[in-house]
């Protein structure tokens, strides 16, 4: 059975409607690596990813558009649109900032942003901002423990 042809909805310029979109399909990362052209010895990366199924590519590409942050790539089966871009990251705090997300992922996206002040100060660079974003990072997401 051919599957239907859905028009993607104008609403995808909404950040309502983005903010709903991550809460469902949004991850936010954080990478730290070592890396010894860095005088700390790591490279600390901030990333945001969407991700769907390959067919879902013409709303990837609508997504990125309208927003104008990331880049798309895509494997057999998934299209991944995803945002490292200093400048792009700041965009999506001040965006995830006032239209707020409301469910578990608003919690990883707290942790995101106090990464994100960490190394908007440059702290990341030294030994005490490193070990402050790893202890946030060591929270984040699936290593969260979430309160009953």
């Amino acid at each position: 059975m051919q599957r239907p042809k859905v028009e993607i909805s104008p609403l995808v310029s909404d950040p309502n409607w983005l903010v709903g979109f991550t809460e469902a399909e949004g991850c936010f990362l954080c990478l730290v690596r070592k890396n010894y052209s860095h005088k700390i010895g790591y490279q600390v990366t901030l990333s945001f990813s969407l991700v769907q199924h390959t067919r879902d590519l013409v709303l990837m590409q609508k997504i990125k558009e309208c927003w104008g942050l990331g880049i798309i790539s895509k494997t057999s089966s998934c299209v991944r649109l995803t945002v490292t871009k200093k400048s792009d990251i700041d965009t999506l705090v001040s965006i995830f900032s006032r239209y707020a997300l409301l469910g578990n992922k608003r919690l990883d996206f707290e942790d995101f942003s106090k990464i994100q002040e960490i190394v908007s100060k440059d702290l990341h660079k030294t030994e005490g901002g490193l070990n402050e974003i790893l202890l946030i990072k060591s929270k984040m997401n699936s290593k969260r423990i979430h309160e009953n």
